[in-house]
């Protein structure tokens, strides 16, 4: 399992209700992509599966104790 990080790119304005960068423990980019997608705003859901609207990273190997099921650790929502 790794840990994601997926952030928003070339944001032109902001936008309320939106989610602006997520962590997520996934074991692909693409489950980590769909965990992102899951608690998408206003921005939809295929935001979180676009390379050009989001990047995705892998920024830590975790312990499948720490989190052995995917999901959101935590997120930064941009709330109206």
């Amino acid at each position: 399992m790794y840990l994601w990080k997926l952030a928003r790119v070339n944001v032109v304005t902001v936008q309320r209700d939106t989610l602006r960068a997520v962590a997520v423990a996934a074991e692909t980019e693409l489950q980590a992509r769909a965990v992102a997608a899951t608690v998408a705003g206003d921005e939809g859901r295929d935001a979180w599966f676009d390379s050009n609207q989001t990047s995705c990273r892998a920024i830590a190997e975790t312990d499948l104790t720490a989190f052995p099921y995917p999901g959101v650790v935590v997120a930064d929502f941009l709330e109206a």
